[in-house]
């Protein structure tokens, strides 16, 4: 589950339905953008990782793709030639991530590494940084 400030609520497309704000007891919205471990099993929080954002965002369906590694190399190839990044070039924000999840996968490194990065793709990409990312949030 990710967490997002005020702030950077606006930032967030209706393609991350599932976004969550932190609602403090008075009522008030959290300040801080992150991300909250998610105990599920590894193959369910990645089927959520794409139902939630990573589908929408790309408009990919893992259905038409044999397996994850195809499905997280097509979803980055997808938003590298959307967003203009040249071939190789991934920048440091959600694209690159979602590049190291697709490694992790295709180098059977196994799901807990590419779980690791398509978590900091999500908060990434709710803070509207596809293709770059910046040191610090909130």
């Amino acid at each position: 589950m990710v967490t997002v400030c005020e702030e950077h609520r606006d930032v967030v497309g209706p393609w991350l339905a599932g976004l969550h704000s932190v609602v403090c007891d008075d009522g008030s919205v959290g300040e801080a953008c992150g991300w909250v471990r998610d105990f599920r099993a590894h193959e369910v929080v990645l089927r959520a990782h794409v139902d939630a954002w990573l589908g929408p965002l790309t408009g990919l369906d893992l259905a038409d793709y044999d397996g994850w590694a195809a499905f997280l190399t097509a979803a980055c190839e997808q938003l590298r030639v959307r967003h203009g990044l040249a071939c190789g070039q991934l920048g440091s924000g959600a694209v690159g991530s979602i590049a190291m999840a697709a490694e992790c996968e295709s180098d059977g490194s196994g799901l807990e590494g590419a779980l690791f990065f398509l978590g900091h793709a999500e908060v990434l990409a709710a803070r509207g940084m596809i293709t770059d990312g910046e040191a610090c949030c909130c």
